[in-house]
């Protein structure tokens, strides 16, 4: 009985630090991102809410599953891309415990000259780099706008 405690304790502490270990990293990752140079946005995109599908469609497999319907919009317009960062700047981040999955509606793809970071998107949140956010209200209007 014992045993089984302090094996748990035990447990914890390193789950702990895990998850301590994770954040940093991420908010590493963020604020190296505030400063790359973007000089081009791509997106590809179906409506946010009115497709729907039998099951979630992962990050990974949106652009094969949606590939008859997408479209795609390419941003290299300065203030557009600018207006975008602000966006994705201030994104609100969601425990990653607290999601189950994410139902990939649109992809973002911003492109700098030494690097493209992905962003995948459905209704409420988005997903990058081991990272969850809850879509703010701008964003998601742009990305609908898109639609038209």
């Amino acid at each position: 009985m014992m045993k089984n405690v302090v094996f748990l304790l035990i447990l914890l502490l390193f789950s702990c630090c895990s998850l301590k270990t994770e954040r940093k990293v991420s908010e590493e990752i963020t604020m190296a991102r505030n400063d790359v140079d973007i000089k081009m946005v791509v997106l590809h995109h179906v409506n946010l809410i009115g497709i729907f599908t039998i099951v979630d469609v992962s990050c990974e497999e949106f652009e094969r599953v949606f590939c008859d319907s997408m479209k795609k919009d390419t941003i290299v317009e300065p203030n557009e891309i600018s207006l975008l960062k602000t966006y994705i700047d201030n994104l609100k981040r969601i425990d990653s415990l607290s999601i189950n999955s994410i139902d990939t509606r649109c992809k973002l793809y911003l492109i700098s000259p030494s690097d493209t970071t992905e962003y995948c998107v459905d209704s409420g949140g988005i997903y990058s780099d081991g990272v969850y956010y809850e879509i703010s209200n701008e964003l998601y209007d742009y990305i609908e706008k898109l639609e038209e």
